[in-house]
């Protein structure tokens, strides 16, 4: 068994370094793959933010624009009643 040893031990050091070498360079790549997801993430995010802030916008030109409405309607109100006048 013990001449054995040294016959076995340049393979299981050949193994351990391929393992080794095998496991930094899938982490190193790993490490690309996280990198590019979040930065695929953060242009999602940014668009999305983008379209919401725009989508408020669109809502706030709208709402302006009827309240300008109101506000045209009550000035043409005629003088001196409270409502407008029915129709039948």
């Amino acid at each position: 068994m013990t001449a054995l040893w040294p016959k076995i031990l340049p393979y299981i050091a050949a193994l351990l370094i391929g393992a080794v070498g095998a496991w930094m360079w899938q982490a190193n790549s790993y490490g690309k793959i996280i990198a590019d997801s979040n930065a695929s993430y953060q242009a999602d995010l940014t668009s999305i933010a983008n379209a919401g802030a725009a989508q408020a916008r669109q809502a706030l030109e709208k709402q302006q624009i009827a309240e300008q409405a109101l506000a045209d309607l009550d000035q043409k109100k005629p003088e001196g009643k409270d409502r407008w006048p029915r129709r039948e």
